[in-house]
């Protein structure tokens, strides 16, 4: 058998707020199946890919982070190149002594 959808859902209002609940589909020979995943299922699926979950969320910060400084140098480099650029122009226009 072969997943072929996972379902995972955390309540955020009513009786069954801060819970989990899901469906977990499966397609074999025989046909497909769909098995109705509770609180302790989800649970222990987390528990199983905790680690994956976060290294991934940590590569997915360090990838931020070097976006926004490499914005951060890019802007820095443009400015500087504007600068450069605005004094070569003054120093153009000043007269020779």
């Amino acid at each position: 058998m072969k997943l072929l959808r996972l379902s995972i859902e955390r309540h955020t209002y009513g009786e069954k707020k801060g819970t989990f609940s899901g469906e977990a589909t499966f397609t074999g020979e025989t046909g497909k199946i769909t098995l109705h995943l509770n609180d302790h299922h989800i649970e222990q699926m987390l528990l199983v890919c905790a680690d994956g979950i976060i290294d991934s969320a940590k590569a997915a910060a360090r990838m931020f982070v070097q976006e926004a400084l490499a914005g951060t140098e890019a802007a820095k480099q443009r400015q500087l190149a504007s600068t450069t650029v605005q004094d070569i122009a003054a120093r153009l226009q000043e007269p020779t002594p």
